[in-house]
């Protein structure tokens, strides 16, 4: 029996986003003592917990100090996050599960996973539902663009989301996290922003909405104020 799903409030929080070959312990211990609020490890591959490699498990270690804390998990199949989710919610210590669908890496979108998510809607449900069932701690959704400049696909991506958050009840989907750039684009160009700003207002009246979070080109607390001001709706 899971417990009580414990909402986790992303609003107007320094967030430090999972950074590969960046984003470790040490390093997220640092950013957390000059007062990040939310942080999240390195990206993880679902299949290699489920086998027990060390080297991947090492990737959810939690220090301390992290005052919230969570996992991104590439994942391609339902069966594969579900039992990923239940090795989590038995020995991880995490307050929410990061559904990634933005990584490029062609190792990683070959299988499915990543990026490729974007164009496989029923899948994504399926993985989401299928984390969501086992966990007792929130899921998030970090996506890009889309796979191309055109069509853009997050804005759609994003009221599934919302559909699904409803579907599940309060707090099961705590927030949608948008890179500004396709993964055509992989890390070129400018992130646009006013398409993320595009995504966080084009969610349905009648339902609760996603907090939308955004993410590109953010160095300096000037870029930050930038991209508030370019999309003020997101967090």
């Amino acid at each position: 029996v899971l417990k009580e799903r414990k909402l986790v409030d992303f609003s107007n929080k320094i967030y430090v986003a999972p950074l590969t070959t960046v984003g470790n312990l040490p390093f997220r211990r640092v950013l957390t003592r000059l007062g990040a609020d939310i942080t999240c490890g390195e990206m993880a591959l679902a299949q290699c917990l489920v086998d027990g490699q060390s080297s991947e498990w090492a990737l959810l270690r939690r220090h301390k100090e992290e005052k919230c804390f969570g996992v991104q998990i590439s994942a391609a199949h339902g069966d594969q996050m579900g039992r990923c989710c239940e090795l989590i919610e038995q020995y991880g210590d995490v307050d929410f599960v990061d559904l990634n669908m933005g990584c490029p890496i062609d190792l990683v979108c070959s299988k499915g996973g990543g990026a490729a998510l974007m164009r496989r809607r029923a899948k994504v449900q399926d993985i989401v539902s299928n984390g969501l069932r086992r966990l007792s701690c929130p899921m998030t959704i970090k996506m890009r663009t889309g796979w191309d400049e055109r069509p853009k696909l997050a804005h759609t991506l994003a009221g599934y989301a919302q559909g699904w958050a409803n579907d599940h009840g309060p707090g099961s989907v705590a927030c949608v996290f948008v890179h500004g750039r396709s993964r055509t684009a992989r890390y070129s160009r400018a992130a646009n922003w006013s398409y993320i700003e595009t995504v966080a207002r084009c969610q349905d009246d009648s339902v609760p909405k996603l907090p939308i979070v955004g993410n590109g080109d953010v160095f300096s607390w000037r870029d930050w104020a930038e991209k508030r001001e370019a999309a003020p709706t997101t967090c």
